[in-house]
């Protein structure tokens, strides 16, 4: 008997949802496998192919033309009180129209098949008694810092617009090994991304030499590759330290594994027009090496 083809319509509440991620979220489906049935057509979106990195739309219609084991969404994940409370506790700026906040190292901005919590799991349990809030940009997991919440559809969209058009200016701070090339200058390196070699550039400077062969760096991207700075540190012979992914001495140099990147300043003008300039201070495990001025 043939499978008989599943339609979906894509929410509010997965607006902007990669769709590789949507599938594994919902039908706890390998990443290979979504690729694979993408590639043989069995997995379409309005009626045509797509690629797994696909962002979703309100109204788009998903068809699966394969039966796979589990249904949409009725698996429910259980946050507990303390995450609850540690993400309010995050919160550096509230309005009707969003929120920012300073994410912790550790967990993920959206879920995964391998991904037990993160900010996005925590925002649908937050939403039940308050706003009803949106990513709209991500941060590694593993990279702390301030991070944009839309509140609504509308500024939804006009942060996607904002980000998407390099008008939101984001700065970032590292510790590092190895003191880089210049005091201040520019990487330029381009980045593999689908084994495409593509521009990428992030401004850096040298805030302070932390003896021990460690600097504190301040970044700055000009574009928006993945892992970009991690990248580039790496590349030009000052790794980040503890990184677990470029740095392969991040054990030696620092038992906790917490990443040495924090994303401390972020930079716009609202859809009201106000210019928002907010700085999150650095975590305390970057503490250890640093003196703090005041």
């Amino acid at each position: 008997m043939a499978d008989i083809p599943k339609k979906i319509i894509v929410s509010d509440d997965y607006e902007n949802y990669r769709l590789d991620r949507f599938l594994e979220k919902n039908f706890f489906l390998p990443k290979s496998l979504i690729q694979k049935d993408l590639r043989k057509n069995r997995i379409k979106v309005n009626k045509k192919k797509v690629k797994f990195d696909y962002r979703l739309i309100i109204g788009d219609e998903i068809v699966l033309y394969k039966n796979y084991d589990i249904n949409i969404s009725k698996e429910k994940k259980i946050i507990n009180k303390k995450s609850i409370s540690k993400f309010k506790n995050s919160i550096l700026l509230k309005n009707i129209n969003y929120l920012i906040i300073n994410k912790w190292n550790g967990i993920a901005s959206q879920g995964g098949s391998k991904i037990s919590i993160s900010i996005d799991d925590i925002l649908k349990e937050y939403s039940k008694n308050d706003m009803k809030l949106r990513l709209v940009h991500r941060l590694d997991k593993e990279t702390s810092g301030l991070m944009v919440l839309a509140a609504n559809i509308k500024s939804s969209r006009y942060f996607h617009e904002l980000f998407s058009s390099r008008k939101v200016k984001k700065i970032y701070f590292a510790i590092v090994e190895n003191k880089p090339p210049k005091k201040n200058g520019y990487f330029k390196d381009p980045i593999l991304e689908k084994g495409i070699a593509l521009e990428a550039e992030t401004k850096y400077e040298i805030i302070k030499n932390l003896g021990n062969n460690l600097y504190l760096l301040k970044l700055y991207p000009k574009s928006g590759r993945k892992h970009q700075i991690r990248i580039h540190c790496s590349i030009n012979g000052c790794p980040i330290l503890a990184d677990s992914k470029y740095n392969k001495n991040y054990i030696a140099k620092d038992k906790s594994k917490n990443l040495f990147l924090h994303a401390g300043e972020i930079e716009f003008t609202d859809q009201l027009g106000k210019k928002i300039n907010l700085k999150a201070e650095l975590p305390q495990h970057f503490r250890k090496y640093i003196k703090i001025d005041n």
